[in-house]
């Protein structure tokens, strides 16, 4: 008797299928746009240290990934407490 065949299987081998529906869901990707902007060398520096320790924990972090976490925590907190944001208060004491 022949032992059946995991080619065609993929992940189906190990998950089963709710497991797998599971898994197909993690992978989509939400539709991105490239933007440019200009950074100061040291904050670029900072980037990249945090880049790497941060992967030290998880080596598929992107520093797009770092850098939409940190905004989008920016952001909500200005929405939250406008002028008492952290944000608010950086750029109007910088104007």
């Amino acid at each position: 008797m022949r032992r059946p065949t995991a080619k065609g299987k993929g992940a189906d081998i190990f998950l089963g299928d709710e497991e797998t529906a599971a898994a197909e869901r993690a992978q989509e990707t939400v539709e991105k746009e490239k933007a440019s902007f200009y950074f100061t060398l040291e904050l670029l520096d900072e980037l990249d240290q945090t880049w790497m320790q941060l992967r030290m924990t998880n080596r598929k972090l992107t520093k797009s990934e770092l850098v939409q976490a940190a905004l989008e925590e920016m952001l909500r907190e200005y929405q939250q407490r406008q002028e008492d944001s952290r944000l608010y208060q950086r750029v109007i004491s910088q104007s």
